[in-house]
């Protein structure tokens, strides 16, 4: 029951399927950036589950991109509220948070990372980490051929995969030291991308190449060493 809900809840989260608007929209900006980004907030908590669920919400209706996004986000909330344990062991979602960071940075991206922890039983939480980015110019989302030039990936995997063969030290999201597979191989195709300052950052999940306990290992890149594989 808990693979069934955590691929499906996974699944919805590329997906806009209605409007749904919940919670309480703060008016706080959050970024410097030209569009507003606020934060919409759902909490509760009750018998067998509690929650505290805060997303990103794009305040400009001018880009269906952002339209999108803000829909896909509501969408999340609205799962995992229709998901709650509603009795003991009965593979629910007991606990869930959602957290986000709008990071500053000097590319003209708006770029949003979104932290989800759920748990349904076991041993742990299972976390998800994902980015999403926006060119500001045109207010359009941006994919990996959009920002890398074709030899870009080549290069990224080499130098990631050179730092984990020569034991680099590489710190998690919680700026902890990691410890990688002993097999382990950096595909950047599958990790998460954020602009952050003037660095490009790669951030890839627990057990792509680290145990759990290890966290999600994080490898940046400065724009000045970079500029060339960049497309804008």
């Amino acid at each position: 029951m808990e693979v069934f809900i955590m691929k499906k809840f996974f699944y919805i989260l590329a997906l806009s399927l209605a409007i749904f608007v919940t919670g309480c929209e703060k008016g706080t900006t959050l970024s410097s950036s030209s569009v507003e980004v606020v934060s919409s907030n759902s909490k509760n908590k009750g018998e067998f589950y509690s929650y505290d669920i805060n997303i990103p919400q794009i305040k400009d209706e001018t880009s269906e991109d952002f339209t999108y996004f803000n829909l896909t986000m509501q969408e999340n909330m609205r799962y995992i509220i229709e998901n709650l344990s509603g009795k003991k062991d009965d593979g629910g979602i007991q606990e869930a948070y959602i957290s986000f960071k709008n990071n500053e940075n000097s590319f003209g991206i708006l770029s949003i990372s979104i932290l989800t922890n759920i748990y349904t039983g076991g041993a742990h939480f299972i976390n998800s980490l994902e980015s999403y980015s926006f060119n500001l110019k045109d207010k359009t989302i941006l994919s990996l051929d959009k920002i890398f030039k074709d030899e870009a990936i080549e290069y990224f995997n080499m130098r990631i995969n050179d730092m984990i063969k020569n034991k680099d030290r590489v710190l998690n999201t919680q700026g902890a030291e990691v410890i990688f597979f002993d097999n382990a191989e950096a595909d950047i195709n599958n990790a998460i991308l954020s602009f952050e300052g003037d660095y490009i950052v790669f951030t890839f999940t627990e057990y792509d190449l680290t145990p759990y306990s290890s966290g999600m290992p994080v490898f940046k890149f400065n724009k000045k060493d970079i500029k060339k594989y960049l497309n804008f």
